[in-house]
Parts: C-alpha cells; sequence; structure tokens
C-alpha cells in the first residue's frame, strides 16, 4: 500500500464516507471471532444485515461455514484449522425482501499493524454480466488500433462469414 503524507491522509479520510456509500457492490469488514465492525448500505441491501453485530447474526448465510468449504474448494486443505488469509471467492443464491440473486462473494485477511480483519465484497452477478457484455460489446466494435469500426448490417456479416467459413474450408 501506499504511504501517504498527513495531508493526503486528512483528505482520503475526509471523502471515504462518500466513496464507501457509494459504491455499487457490497463490502463489510469483520475482526477475527465475526465481530462485524463496518457494512456500507449495498452490502445491507444483498444481505439483509440490519442490525447485525456478528456474522453469524446476517440472515440466511452462515458465512463462516461457507468460508471454510470456499478455501477447501480452492485447495486450503488445512482450512479448518488455519484459516485461508487469501482471497477466497464463491457465488451464493440469496433471497433477501422477495429479491432473489446471484451473488459473487469474496473475502479475505487484511493486515493492519498488528490487527487482522477480514473484508468481504459481494456483487450481484447481473451486474458482472451486464458489465461483460458491454465490454464485449466494445471489444468487438473496435479495431487493434482502437478505432470504432462501422457498423455492419446483419446480411453483411452473414456474408462475412460465409466468406470465413469457405476460406477455411479444406478442398
Amino acid at each position: 500500500m501506499t504511504d501517504l503524507d498527513s495531508k493526503a491522509f486528512e483528505i482520503v479520510c475526509a471523502v471515504m464516507p462518500q466513496i464507501m456509500e457509494g459504491m455499487t457492490f457490497g463490502m463489510m469488514v469483520a475482526d477475527p471471532q465475526g465481530k462485524l465492525l463496518y457494512h456500507n448500505p449495498v452490502a445491507d441491501r444483498f444481505l439483509g444485515i440490519n442490525s447485525a453485530a456478528q456474522l453469524r447474526d446476517i440472515p440466511n448465510l452462515q458465512l463462516q461455514k461457507e468460508i471454510v468449504r470456499a478455501a477447501i474448494s480452492a485447495g486450503h486443505d488445512d482450512a479448518v484449522s488455519r484459516p485461508a488469509e487469501s482471497c477466497i471467492s464463491w457465488d451464493r443464491v440469496v433471497t433477501v425482501n422477495n429479491e432473489t440473486r446471484i451473488l459473487a462473494l469474496r473475502t479475505r485477511m487484511v493486515r493492519q499493524r498488528d490487527k487482522k480483519y477480514r473484508v468481504f465484497f459481494q456483487e450481484s452477478r447481473r451486474a458482472q454480466q451486464a458489465f461483460s457484455r458491454v465490454v464485449a460489446r466494445s471489444a468487438l466494435r473496435c479495431r487493434p488500433d482502437n478505432r470504432p469500426q462501422p457498423s455492419r448490417s446483419p446480411a453483411h456479416r452473414h456474408a462475412l462469414v460465409g466468406a470465413q467459413t469457405a476460406h477455411s474450408s479444406p478442398e
């Protein structure tokens, strides 16, 4: 992490609440014992945290068990006796306020001086898929020199595909 001088640190601390509140993904921070220290509004909306004080108090989730399962699936055989500190990710179907969504969950332990914290990120798969579609469409419309390609009619694209197929077929 980059060291900040005192003026930069003061600025970051001043704007951080607006940054955290304006994120489009959920974020939580807990201590190693599972005490929930912070969560943003998106995490509340995605997980129904409300007034949960511990990770175990979040309705319909057993995050501690899910972390261990995901860590073991990722190849951390000793995840039960020694919690993984690297990034662990998994998907989870969650229903909150009659809204069901698939969440991509990620967590990792972070150290700050002599303390550890578990940081969680939650993102709706719908948002990820929408973003991926936008990126894919823009990539298809760009040439290697990053100039946009002119759009072509379906008939023209079909003719191009037919020509490529004909060119690549054995004679």
